[in-house]
């Protein structure tokens, strides 16, 4: 995993997201549904400038992930 990714999706991500979780949902070996995350937001584009949804990017930041994946697994009782 890379420390750093670009998530392109139709919402913006503004002041007050960085932090916020970026998460999937995945098929478990049972067939039921798990959610992991993936990274955090760390900053997003210049969102008073975007048009609604219009070309937002959001930089993630995936490296503390890695740092705390034991305790992350732990928790959420991987």
């Amino acid at each position: 995993m890379k420390p750093e990714a670009c998530n392109a999706t139709d919402k913006n991500a503004c002041s007050g997201d960085s932090g916020g979780g970026i998460i999937s949902r995945f098929l478990d070996d049972n067939r039921d549904h798990r959610y992991f995350l993936l990274g955090m937001t760390s900053f997003g584009s210049d969102c008073i400038h975007l048009s609604a949804g219009n070309e937002a990017r959001a930089q993630i930041y995936t490296g503390i992930i890695n740092q705390h994946h034991d305790d992350i697994s732990s928790f959420i009782g991987l």
